[in-house]
């Protein structure tokens, strides 16, 4: 019984944490936009890039968000917790980009291992909502801070 406890456990951290390396399609069909984020704790190679777009949040880590293809309405936004809820709520927009075609945008962060304090929110052209939050994913040391989505 205590390993079935222990493994159920395990498993709640993993789904929390996302190291579950989920790379979802989000649909078979979809425009052929795909977007790419990824976590790094030095420099990305692409930040030399001039076609690269920095946000300096002052922070000694990086996310690196990859579009390929067209996404709209992207959004750095500051997140706090709420108590009385107990939940994570956003708080203000700390970076408007617009619309993002083939870009790739570098976020200077930290990648927080306890509570995250930013998140990142875009649509599709065909309208859909996404977000991802910025934290440490690999804290179980089994998953890398990699996400690829095929956006619909």
């Amino acid at each position: 019984m205590k390993k079935v406890k222990i493994l159920l456990l395990f498993f709640i951290i993993l789904i929390i944490t996302g190291c579950n390396k989920y790379i979802e399609n989000q649909s078979i069909e979809n425009d052929g936009t795909k977007v790419i984020i990824i976590g790094h704790y030095t420099k990305p190679k692409s930040i030399n890039n001039e076609n690269t777009i920095i946000v300096d949040r002052h922070g000694r880590e990086y996310l690196e968000f990859i579009v390929e293809g067209v996404i709209s309405d992207f959004e750095l936004v500051g997140l706090e917790w709420d108590d009385a809820e107990n939940a994570l709520k956003e708080k203000d927009v700390l970076t408007e980009l617009g619309k993002l075609e083939n870009k790739t945008v570098i976020i200077k962060t930290f990648l927080p291992e306890g509570i995250p304090f930013e998140k990142i929110k875009w649509k599709s052209t065909a309208g859909n909502s996404y977000d991802y939050i910025i934290a440490e994913y690999s804290l179980v040391g089994e998953c890398e801070n990699y996400l690829e989505l095929n956006i619909e």
